[in-house]
């Protein structure tokens, strides 16, 4: 014989200050939005060439960007 299983599903209780505010309350309080800057993005196969090196100039020196065969950058002096 199978005696059916009852389960009681009971919502969790938020806690006693989260029941204090409103929605109200949070878009009327002095919470800041925080931006973030916008940082170019360069797609790498753009910038190297086919044999994977890009000479990049910065400050008056040259450095050279290059793709390993296990396809990760190195930048050397």
């Amino acid at each position: 014989m199978v005696i059916p299983l009852q389960y009681e599903h009971t919502q969790p209780k938020q806690s006693t200050y989260m029941n204090k505010l409103s929605q109200s309350d949070l878009l009327n309080s002095d919470i800041k939005q925080i931006s973030t800057p916008v940082i170019n993005t360069i797609n790498s196969q753009h910038l190297l060439n086919q044999k994977g090196i890009a000479n990049i100039y910065h400050q008056g020196e040259i450095y050279q960007l290059r793709q390993t065969r296990a396809g990760k950058l190195i930048l050397t002096k």
